[in-house]
């Protein structure tokens, strides 16, 4: 896993070298093992990279790297789980090769069958640029989940990329902007949708995509592989008559042969456990897969509820691994919070991110490598609120409507949030349903995928924005055309939007914060496939999501030490924002403060802090997005 940078410019700048080398250098966390600068013939195009070495220690990995027949050169971060089969392919075509990385395999590769048709070969996490020295073309290209990162900055005069904005942010004339779309995505969503970044004038590449330039200023979108027309090719066959046990076998055999292929590495290799459903049956296919002890790591908090670390040892001494827990004392949270505006690059809205950042520092003393259950919740049916949303739907569907609309009326008369938080409604899930469903008529709702926005939008989000319009979910509207299955949109919502927007940049940038790669078995491109595959009947079965990845995972690990409430990843960040943090979060949300950046409405803002520090309310998810964006302007002196 490593960082990527580079730069093309209009016209020859002696300096562009060092330009190049200057982005690499803020990328130094993400690979201290090695650095590369290479700038081609005219002076016009540099490619930077900093290694970390995980497969192939030898020279022979250093990158940037050409292809055998010096017509590409690339700087790629990621790793290749195919490369064997890749290069004897490659060979039998007449390729040669140096070393053992999966670099050189990757530039040969896109020799062989152009850029596109190479990344449909590949099965891996990357996300790379190549130069085209002959058509004088650069492409930019991610992996279909999006785990990699990959960012741009294009003009006329100049194109940039890297693995991070902060590289891009050091060039001359960088425009500041700040982008409003991003930030009212960060309030609503709590992360900001891609391909937006907090600059207006950066922007992600998506993933399966690839960004291609003749010229600086001049980006030509492609897409070799699009999930949401994946999932409506599936269809069919998610019908088609299969036993029980040879889904779950065939789960299995997949989820195996992920976990074998990423357990190839020249460093140590470990994996997150929470003692969750998904990170257990990684780590019990691992130890499966590995003649050696596995190592384990898991992190807990002194706070009931909230602790899963009992639950991850006792997984761990049932499969005997090696196991390391970190127990975070509530003043290593604190002093964390401040620094996690430069491990996150820009504004997210997760406080799991926090943990997260604190077990990679500790796994990577251990280990090089980690692998990680992410991914599961969004393949399999693995979050609450698509239980939630399911019920909701039937509720609007079978309540009575003359009820319904008498409910919505008392939202608007005495406030939502007042009628659920003193008990009403509270008995049993139809309860919760009905109140739901009468939110969501005050609200206007009229979609589908206004019942599933419900439940993973802040609503007075966009109302906290001084740029009082709400936010665009785009990535809906494309995946609502094609996918027709209520269950399946729910997870591929997610898969394209949350997954990639925040799940996987909480991996990434919390682990490469401490030069540690991260791995992610489940978003194996043929457990993605067979996934949407899956009828919704054995991903959601007996009350249970995820009841097939369950079902697996009963043939490793007792079922008596999974089945259990979840308990959840992230500190108890409301209670300490009355208390130990209200300090911290007075200075950001303060009226000096929010007229300093004029991105929050200060009366609406200082409403909702005044509730949650009352006790009346629990704002914090709503308040952290808030406190994410004021604190990342402040420690970047923009506005």
């Amino acid at each position: 896993m490593c960082g990527v940078a580079g730069l093309w410019l209009a016209t020859a700048d002696p300096n562009i070298g060092r330009y190049a080398k200057q982005m690499s250098d803020t990328l130094a966390h993400r690979g201290p093992d090695g650095e590369g600068v290479w700038i081609e013939p005219r002076g016009r195009v540099a490619l930077a990279h900093r290694r970390l070495a995980i497969v192939d220690l030898t020279p022979t990995g250093l990158q940037p790297m050409t292809s055998d027949c010096g017509r590409f050169t690339a700087t790629y971060n990621g790793e290749l789980y195919n490369t064997a089969e890749l290069r004897r392919e490659l060979e039998s075509l007449g390729h040669r090769f140096r070393g053992a990385s999966d670099t050189e395999v990757l530039v040969n590769a896109i020799s062989a069958w152009g850029v596109a048709k190479a990344c449909l070969k590949l099965n891996g996490i990357f996300a790379f640029a190549v130069w085209n020295e002959a058509r004088r073309e650069l492409s930019l290209a991610r992996d279909r989940a999006g785990v990699k990162p990959l960012f741009y900055s294009s003009g006329d005069d100049r194109l940039s990329f890297a693995s991070e904005i902060r590289a891009l942010s050091i060039l001359p004339e960088f425009d500041r902007s700040l982008d409003g779309d991003a930030v009212r995505s960060l309030i609503t969503n709590n992360h900001i949708q891609s391909p937006n970044t907090i600059y207006r004038s950066v922007r992600a590449v998506a993933p399966g995509s690839i960004v291609s330039f003749l010229a600086p200023g001049a980006p030509l979108f492609s897409r070799y592989w699009d999930v949401a027309q994946a999932v409506a090719e599936a269809a069919p066959s998610r019908q088609a008559h299969r036993s029980v046990d040879e889904t779950l076998d065939e789960l299995e055999q997949l989820l195996d042969s992920s976990v074998r292929r990423q357990l190839v590495s020249d460093v140590p290799i470990g994996a997150f456990l929470s003692g969750g459903v998904d990170s257990s049956l990684i780590t019990a296919l691992m130890q499966k897969n590995s003649s050696k002890r596995v190592k384990t790591f898991s992190i807990g908090f002194d706070e009931p509820g909230l602790d899963e670390a009992p639950f991850a040892k006792a997984v761990a001494a049932h499969l005997g691994t090696e196991h390391r827990e970190l127990y975070v004392e509530a003043r290593t949270v604190f002093e964390t919070v401040p620094l996690m505006t430069g491990v996150l690059d820009q504004p997210l809205s997760d406080v799991s991110s926090i943990p997260m950042y604190l077990l990679s520092k500790m796994a990577s003393q251990d280990v090089t490598v980690c692998l990680s259950g992410d991914g599961g919740d969004e393949l399999f049916f693995g979050y609450k609120r698509y239980l939630e949303a399911m019920r909701v739907r039937r509720a609007l569907a079978r309540a009575p409507a003359a009820f319904l609309k008498a409910l919505a009326t008392s939202l608007a008369v005495f406030g939502g949030d007042r009628i659920r938080d003193q008990g009403f409604l509270r008995p049993g899930r139809g309860g919760r349903a009905a109140w739901h469903a009468a939110r969501l008529i005050h609200y206007g709702a009229k979609e589908l995928n206004d019942i599933y926005l419900h439940f993973v939008t802040a609503q007075l989000g966009p109302r906290l924005i001084e740029l009082n319009t709400p936010v665009e979910n785009r990535l809906w509207q494309t995946n609502k055309s094609v996918i027709t299955d209520f269950p399946e949109l729910l997870m591929l919502h997610d898969f394209t939007g949350y997954l990639p927007d925040e799940v996987l940049v909480k991996l990434d940038r919390t682990t490469m914060a401490a030069s540690l790669e991260g791995r992610v078995p489940f978003l194996d491109e043929r457990v993605i496939d067979f996934a949407w595959r899956v009828p919704a009947s054995l991903k959601l079965r007996e009350g249970l999501g995820k009841w097939c990845v369950r079902r697996v995972l009963s043939r490793f690990v007792p079922a008596a030490l999974i089945d259990r409430p979840k308990a959840g990843f992230s500190p108890p960040i409301g209670k300490w924002l009355r208390g130990p943090l209200k300090d911290w979060a007075e200075s950001l949300l303060n009226d000096a403060a929010i007229k300093s950046t004029g991105l929050l409405n200060l009366e609406s803002t200082k409403a909702v802090w005044r509730a949650h520090s009352d006790g009346k309310v629990d704002a914090s998810s709503q308040l952290w997005s808030m406190l994410s964006l004021q604190s990342w302007v402040r420690a970047n002196n923009v506005a």
